[in-house]
């Protein structure tokens, strides 16, 4: 097991704890803030309608995406039970400002997108 999994394992663990949460409603809450997410990131970004769609579509068929959720939800989370401010409120909020990916990774979630085309038009 290599240190996010580690990491992400004692998380996960902390947070069903302080949730009073089964493993199957966390796993479930990192999926949705996950998806939610890339549709505010392409909200942002000024796409609309089925091309945001679209892009969050890609995103979330992109196991190179939700690598870079996991390593940012770590994080968010570790950084929030240290503190002592962890809540659903305060979670949500800072992932909210999590960073964007760059362009490099941006081609990669793409790239290695099971739902892109070859050649997309997001790349």
């Amino acid at each position: 097991m290599n240190n996010i999994e580690e990491r992400a394992n004692k998380v996960e663990s902390e947070i069903m704890k302080r949730l009073a949460i089964s493993s199957e409603a966390y796993l479930e809450m990192w999926y949705e803030y996950g998806c939610q997410y890339a549709e505010e990131l392409f909200t942002r970004w000024s796409l609309t309608g089925k091309a945001r769609d679209r892009a969050v579509d890609i995103y979330i068929k992109s196991g190179v995406f939700w690598y870079f959720w996991a390593k940012n939800w770590v994080r968010a989370c570790e950084m929030l039970i240290n503190k002592g401010t962890f809540t659903y409120t305060t979670l949500r909020s800072y992932l909210r400002q999590m960073p964007e990916p760059d362009k490099h990774l941006h081609r990669q979630i793409v790239r290695h997108s099971k739902g892109a085309k070859k050649k997309s038009a997001m790349a």
